[in-house]
């Protein structure tokens, strides 16, 4: 029982299968027949670049009108199941039933993703390739200033379009499919059970399910944001601890952390050099430093996740941003003009824009960016807000600045 398919590499795929293993229990727990899934057929994968371009088109066109149905709509379930599950034993009697349970679980984790972006902070960049994969890839910029770059798998769906089949996050470098497929269901039975002893013969099976339960109440935790709580399970895993995914969620929490920015760096340090053509430490690293505003010389960093994922304007606003913190103010406001122009959506490359024209006096610019800011983002500017802030002061006493206060409520 113990093998590589029992490794877990996210903790919600251990809370989606978890929801599932409660309800059918009881089936693996009798004797049934036992059928294999059937993969897909790979003449249903043959899709053509035109058709996975209009997928991701539409699915971001999807995510920007906030219009979770045809979210829903564009994504395959079936397919999804058939290319997770495949060759899995279900028992015969129970796999509709366990279809059901884990297309809701997998439908609720693309909810998490794309509902905290509905409406906006989305962007399609094209068509990538993601391990031998042509796929459309998607940039989610998140609440917390963090980004995700997603790539879904385009298919051919039974009634003749193309749908999305799995999802890929850079983050963690695998596909959903992936790690739903490497979980073991008589071991998600079992970590249900008070008793692993009455249900394992083998003391290493024991301490591992006991480790993907921590796992799980680690992920868990930090997702409710009880970061404290959330390290302490971790520190109960044993042998799971060298796991790619256990060390995954270590970075997660480390980097929700702020006092514990030095071991995040050397485990970020520690994690490059054991994946070091992989995009997760990259990505953890310059999400760090987006969260805590830290970006001063990171300029290595964006060029390498540059190289991996391709062109878009979010990798110069962030070399504006960096340009800025290290005092680079003409190349920050160079980059950051372009960015406001090719991709007016970046907010941060406005907030760029300003910063930089205050410290080059350059007050047009910074007038028109915060103009943008108040109009475009909502940001409702008052005549009294800039009174206060003492890097506004010559921009206040300018021809421009005076003007632009006066337009202010």
């Amino acid at each position: 029982m113990r093998s590589s398919s029992l490794s877990f590499r996210r903790s919600f795929l251990l809370s989606l299968f978890l929801v599932c293993a409660a309800a059918f229990a009881s089936h693996w727990l009798q004797r049934t027949p036992l059928q294999a899934v059937q993969a897909l057929p790979e003449s249903r994968f043959d899709v053509t670049d035109s058709a996975a371009d209009e997928l991701g088109r539409s699915l971001a066109r999807a995510i920007a009108e906030s219009d979770t149905q045809l979210i829903q709509i564009l994504f395959d379930d079936d397919a999804f199941y058939r290319k997770a599950m495949s060759g899995q034993l279900i028992p015969v009697r129970s796999e509709e039933s366990f279809r059901e349970g884990l297309v809701n679980g997998v439908r609720k984790r693309r909810g998490l993703i794309f509902d905290k972006v509905l409406g906006g902070r989305v962007r399609y960049l094209g068509i990538r390739d993601i391990r031998d994969v042509e796929c459309p890839m998607l940039r989610i910029l998140n609440e917390d200033k963090t980004v995700e770059f997603v790539a879904v798998q385009p298919v051919k769906h039974a009634e003749g379009d193309v749908r999305a089949a799995d999802f890929f996050s850079l983050q963690t470098g695998e596909w959903l499919s992936e790690m739903i497929g490497r979980a073991s269901l008589p071991t998600i039975t079992a970590m249900k059970r008070t008793n692993l002893e009455s249900h394992f013969a083998r003391e290493d099976d024991i301490e591992q399910a006991k480790d993907l339960m921590a796992f799980d109440e680690a992920g868990r935790l930090l997702g409710l944001g009880e970061v404290a709580e959330a390290m302490k399970a971790f520190e109960r895993l044993g042998q799971m601890k060298e796991d790619r995914s256990s060390k995954i969620l270590f970075l997660r929490i480390l980097s929700a952390m702020p006092e514990q920015k030095r071991a995040f760096d050397a485990a970020v340090a520690q994690f490059a050099v054991e994946e070091p053509l992989g995009t997760s430490a990259l990505m953890m690293e310059m999400n760090q430093a987006l969260r805590l505003n830290e970006l001063a010389g990171k300029t290595q960093v964006v060029r390498d996740l540059e190289d991996l994922i391709g062109a878009d304007p979010f990798f110069e606003s962030l070399k504006a941003r960096v340009a800025l913190a290290d005092g680079e103010f003409l190349k920050a406001h160079m980059l950051a003009g372009e960015v406001t122009t090719a991709d007016p959506s970046l907010e941060d490359a406005w907030w760029t824009l300003v910063g930089s024209g205050l410290k080059l006096r350059k007050y047009k610019s910074v007038a028109d960016g915060l103009e943008t800011l108040d109009s475009q983002f909502a940001h409702n500017f008052h005549s009294d807000d800039f009174k206060t802030l003492s890097a506004y002061r010559p921009f206040l006493r300018s021809e421009v600045g005076l003007e632009f206060v006066r337009s202010l409520p």
